[in-house]
């Protein structure tokens, strides 16, 4: 029962994913609706201490503010299944900014006497801030791990290591992990700088070459070993080849940007390594 529903929830996700403009009616529906619930909680819930009609028109200025920086740092543009702590960051700077406006505007109103529709309580905006901020971050926790919850499968995937931890590795693990249909896991990076190693980059370790011996690669099942290292020398890639060879692993190799197709890597674009990549010099 449970892998028939996973099925349906693939397809669904497969098809259909969250317009852009929804995610961002979702957002400003959550400053709106956050806005009222602070208003009546800074009065304890008791309605006739406040006037409505101004907690309401005061509502509607808080909105225009928060929606001008979400169109400004694109916080509703990423596919929330995929969401990242770029994105997290994007909302953060969205709401911060525009929770630094309206505050101003609270200052400048109560100094130079402005209408009482500018003078915003700032234990209000605080309250409002808080709220939006852990709700929209939390709404994209729940989408991405529901989408990984029903896209992932009982059966047993492949144990991925990743040779670079850079930007290309990184790209390499997402791809990974964000196609429901690949049969690979990704264990953790190897990385040659010892800055790094013993580290985590992007939830995933960081290790050593060292520990790459038929012990580890035993213990830890590791199957597949994937080249993501931009213009690595022929003589270095050998090396790692023909070691890994040795272990028994399934070797990859990361196609190089200009062959991606739309500029987007895919799982199916990563290739076993040729005869050619053995050679010291360039083919």
């Amino acid at each position: 029962m449970i892998e028939s529903l996973k099925s349906r929830l693939i397809q669904i996700f497969k098809n259909h994913s969250l317009p852009r403009w929804l995610v961002l009616f979702i957002d400003m529906a959550a400053v709106f609706f956050a806005f009222l619930i602070a208003y009546m909680l800074r009065f304890n819930f008791e309605v006739y201490n406040f006037e409505t009609t101004l907690a309401f028109n005061q509502a509607f200025i808080v909105l225009r503010i928060y929606t001008f920086f979400m169109l400004v740092f694109k916080s509703y543009s990423g596919m929330l299944r995929h969401s990242t702590l770029k994105d997290t960051y994007k909302l953060i700077f969205a709401n911060t900014s525009a929770l630094s406006i309206l505050f101003l505007i609270t200052l400048l109103s109560r100094r130079y006497e402005w209408p009482q529709l500018y003078n915003i309580s700032l234990s209000i905006l605080l309250i409002n801030y808080t709220a939006v901020t852990v709700f929209l971050i939390f709404f994209r926790v729940f989408v991405k791990m529901f989408y990984e919850f029903s896209t992932s499968t009982v059966k047993d995937k492949k144990n991925v290591l990743i040779y670079g931890s850079g930007h290309l590795g990184v790209i390499v693990k997402r791809v990974i992990e964000g196609d429901p249909k690949s049969e690979y896991k990704v264990f953790g990076f190897i990385d040659d700088s010892k800055r790094i190693q013993g580290k985590s980059v992007n939830g995933s370790p960081v290790y050593s070459q060292k520990v790459l011996n038929k012990k580890y690669i035993t213990e830890k099942n590791i199957k597949v070993f994937i080249i993501a290292i931009n213009n690595i020398e022929s003589a270095r890639k050998k090396k790692v080849i023909e070691s890994m060879m040795q272990l028994g692993c399934e070797i990859l190799d990361t196609p190089s940007f200009d062959t991606w197709m739309n500029g987007q890597l895919q799982v199916k674009h990563l290739k076993k390594v040729a005869l050619e990549d053995l050679l010291v010099r360039d083919p």
